[in-house]
This record gives structure tokens, sequence and C-alpha cells, in this order.
């Protein structure tokens, strides 16, 4: 199993073993449903949760899951997180990826071998790659068409468009 990270519990809601999570899923409605099993993971030790209710708080999501039925059981659980196993993701259309899989892509300008993904942030105005670059600083490239020329799954490689000004 690979695990994804599809949330964190912050803290608990109320007095009867429900949580505030913060969703880290772009596929919210689909990830968390009332019935859903979930690996749950604290420090150490992963186990399977199932969702007994779901409803969403002002700022975040709020969950309960079965067997946990008071305040001091869902407190044990702040900062744990949720996952699932990457191989129930769902298939994403054409020139779509997910951010983890981006994670250490070597990156190529002008026909150069340049650094390799370290991160992608989730800025308001899109996705930024960051990109690690030996003996330099780090660079933050858009996540658009107009910046990346090709993306090969296979050889775990991205190449940049020759933009003038991008290095």
């Amino acid at each position: 199993m690979t695990p994804i990270v599809i949330g964190t519990i912050k803290k608990p809601h109320g007095v009867k073993g429900s949580v505030r999570i913060k969703s880290e899923t772009d596929f919210v409605e689909d990830r968390f449903k009332e019935g859903t099993t979930l690996y749950l993971r604290c420090k150490d030790t992963l186990e399977e949760v199932t969702l007994e209710t779901v409803g969403n708080g002002t700022e975040s999501i709020v969950i309960k899951f079965e067997g946990v039925d008071t305040y001091e059981a869902a407190d044990r659980l702040r900062n744990c997180t949720l996952e699932i196993d990457s191989d129930d993701r769902p298939a994403l259309e054409e020139d779509a990826f997910y951010y983890d899989e981006l994670i250490g892509c070597e990156v190529h300008y002008d026909g150069l071998a340049i650094g390799t993904v370290k991160e992608v942030l989730d800025m308001p105005q899109g996705a930024m790659l960051r990109i690690k670059r030996q003996n330099e600083k780090d660079l933050l490239v858009p996540f658009m068409k107009h910046f990346i020329k090709a993306i090969d799954e296979f050889k775990h490689s991205m190449t940049l468009n020759d933009i003038e000004g991008l290095l």
C-alpha cells in the first residue's frame, strides 16, 4: 500500500466524538461520505476507520468515526492523518496529474537537465512547481501548458518550453 494523505484531524467538534478535519484532496465529496472506510494514521499506528457522519463546518469538514463517541476519544486523534491507498484514486483525464506523481521528475530546459521537482505549491493563482537546482536557488515555474512543453510519465521527466527569462 502506498498511502496518500487526504486530510488531517485538527480538533474535536462538540462532545459526542466528532472532529474537524482539514481536507487535502480535490475530491472531497468522493472521499468523505458516510460509510466510507479510510486509514487513520496516528504516530506509528495505522488502522481502518469508518465514517459514521459527515458534515460541513464553517471552515472545515466535520466527521464522526464509528466507535469514537466522546470528546476525550476525539481529542486523542488531534493531528492524526486520514489516508487512502494510491491504487484507490480515480483515473484522471488526459494531461491531468496528481501532484505527488510530479515530485522527483527530472526537469529539462533547452536540452539540458536543470533539476528536479521538489514540491508542487497550491497558490491562489494556480499550482507552482518548485524545482530544485544544483548550486542555484530553487526555481518556481507555473504548472501551466504555456510553461510545460511535455511530461513523460514513464521516464519521470518534464520538459519546459524555451521561454526567454524563465531561468
